[in-house]
């Protein structure tokens, strides 16, 4: 460790929200029932929840020592988490809920992995919740019960988990205001079933390849919200060639290997990326587009080619848009086996 450069790190200049706060931290315990005897009758705190096994493995407690639903947490330690050595997690307030969204698009933007956002059940906080370098859970949340000197607290029927923050957004809780201030915040939910099954539709009977790769990419630029670009590329030799699109014109011909289309064809694994700035040997095609999402074209074991979706939007694909893309690509891959084939 260099402390001289440790002593002036900073908080970056325009950060885009500020923590409170430590909220409240998780621990894994190796009886429950004991622990919450101890933080209670030793130390004062107080029970606002429980979760008895049906909500989680092993159960939870939710204990406070003021005004928010819980302090802490104390979860049943397992064989990978062992009690008195096992931080389940840490989390930090922010005072607004623009500021959880801006958060979850700062962390995007940074390649930091989201693995929740949407609303908890007990305490009904909306969070982001990610890991730091060394695999330590983090949370930052907004809207945490508060129970006041009468101590009632939220019953479990009216708790509303939700697995996105769009979804918690459209459905809060009694009593919780989910006006975000910023719309531009909120990210667009396609639904990606739908839109394969329209796309199914739309190509069957056809038998001419470019005709189905050319109406593939007119629905999927006009299906998918803030896109600047859609298109597919074709394995020719040891290159991508250009294919069918929307969108401004392109690069024609792309080497395998090279780029997030080339290295998603050789490496035959989608790829989404934040930022097209920050992956090596980015090919900029078309300077506007900002994030990227390109998924490969398999047949089997034959790479037929890939699609490719751009966007002006830093971090404008999620895994939910990885994983409907991929359907998608299914749907236009058996369309073009089939065409080759009649």
């Amino acid at each position: 460790m260099d402390a001289a450069n440790v002593r002036a790190m900073t908080r970056p200049v325009g950060l885009p929200f500020k923590l409170n706060r430590i909220g409240h931290i998780a621990l894994y315990v190796q009886d429950l029932e004991k622990s919450a005897r101890f933080y209670t009758g030793v130390l004062g705190f107080q029970i606002s929840d429980v979760y008895a096994g049906n909500e989680l493995p092993g159960g939870a407690v939710f204990i406070r020592l003021n005004a928010d639903h819980h302090g802490i947490a104390l979860f049943q330690a397992t064989k990978d988490y062992r009690p008195g050595a096992g931080l389940h997690h840490v989390a930090f307030e922010v005072s607004t809920l623009d500021e959880v969204l801006r958060v979850r698009e700062h962390l995007r933007q940074h390649n930091v992995r989201i693995h929740f956002e949407g609303r908890r059940r007990a305490g009904v906080q909306l969070a982001v919740e990610f890991q730091d370098p060394d695999g330590h859970n983090l949370e930052i949340y907004w809207g945490i019960d508060q129970i006041g000197s009468d101590g009632y607290v939220r019953a479990p029927e009216q708790w509303k988990g939700a697995a996105s923050l769009e979804a918690a957004v459209a459905d809060p809780v009694i009593g919780q205001d989910t006006t975000v201030q910023d719309k531009s915040l909120l990210r667009p939910r396609t639904d990606y079933d739908a839109l394969a099954s329209e796309l199914d539709a739309l190509l069957s009977g056809e038998s001419d390849s470019t005709a189905i790769a050319a109406n593939a990419a007119a629905a999927i630029y006009n299906a998918l919200p803030t896109l600047n670009w859609a298109g597919f590329y074709f394995v020719q030799g040891d290159e991508l060639v250009l294919g069918p699109f929307q969108g401004r014109p392109a690069c024609v011909r792309i080497a395998l290997g090279r780029g997030v289309c080339g290295t998603a064809a050789v490496e035959r694994r989608s790829l989404l990326v934040p930022d097209v700035s920050a992956f090596p040997g980015h090919i900029a095609c078309d300077p506007v587009s900002r994030s990227e999402l390109v998924v490969p074209l398999l047949a089997g074991e034959k790479l037929l080619g890939v699609l490719d979706l751009d966007s002006a939007r830093l971090a404008r694909f999620d895994e939910g848009d990885q994983a409907g893309c991929e359907h998608l690509a299914a749907v236009v891959v058996r369309h073009l086996a089939a065409s080759v084939l009649s």
